[in-house]
This record gives C-alpha cells, structure tokens and sequence, in this order.
C-alpha cells in the first residue's frame, strides 16, 4: 500500500498501561520515521487524546503527550496534528459524560459525530464534483 494519508490515534492505552508521555512520544516519532522512511510524502496526521470519564485522573498526561506531538508536528514535514482535547470538557473543564457509551470511555454516536468533524479540519478539502 501507498497511502497518501495515515490518520492515527493511539498513545491513551500505552499512558493507562503505566508508559509515560515522553515513552509514547518517542515510540511515535519511530512510528513516523518507518512510515516516512517508505513513503516520505505520505501525511501523517496525529489525532489527539481526548479524556473520558473512566480515564479522567489520566487527562493530565494525555495532554502531556497532545503537546509534545504538537509541537513535533510543526517541525517535521507531512506530520500533522488534529486537535480533539477539548471536545469532551464543558467550559468548566469537567468530562462531557454524554459523549460516551456505558463503559465511559469509548465514544457514542454524538462523541464520533464530534470526532470526524475534529479530524475533518486535517484533511485536504474534497476534489469539486464533476
């Protein structure tokens, strides 16, 4: 396969296993130097971790995580970076339960709604319809 774009959200189970931010992060940017190794022009774009009820006390290393990818994003050419952490907070910064199925911490129909229109903003605009 020769993807022009690869869309990746991961880092919130490696945090919860006891891995810190900067361990993720590094495994990231070796995940971005196999794939740019292969396919340099490939867009790599990095969707952000969002907290969820049944994570809550992790929220401050995912943000952790959110910043150092962010910050790499603007250095290294085709990475990108999808900002999602706010969706899932009210304005006062509590977890938007509402947003997720039973389990508190898999996004519902409306969390997924929000998800895709995040994510939507990273991506090339569609090609006009002939």
């Amino acid at each position: 396969h020769a993807p022009k774009m690869v869309l990746l959200r991961a880092g919130g189970n490696d945090i919860h296993a006891g891995k810190s931010a900067e361990q993720v992060f590094r495994e990231y940017q070796d995940f971005v130097k196999t794939v740019h190794a292969k396919l340099p022009e490939t867009d790599i774009v990095f969707i952000s971790l969002s907290p969820a009820p049944a994570r809550w006390t992790e929220r401050d290393e995912n943000k952790k995580l959110n910043s150092l990818v962010e910050a790499y994003s603007k250095t290294e050419p085709h990475v990108k970076y999808a900002d999602t952490y706010d969706m899932t907070l009210t304005a006062d910064g509590q977890a938007r339960a509402e947003l997720f199925i039973a389990d508190k911490l898999h996004f519902n129909p409306e969390g997924y709604k929000l998800l895709a229109e995040r994510v939507r903003l990273a991506l090339p605009p569609a090609p006009p319809k002939q």
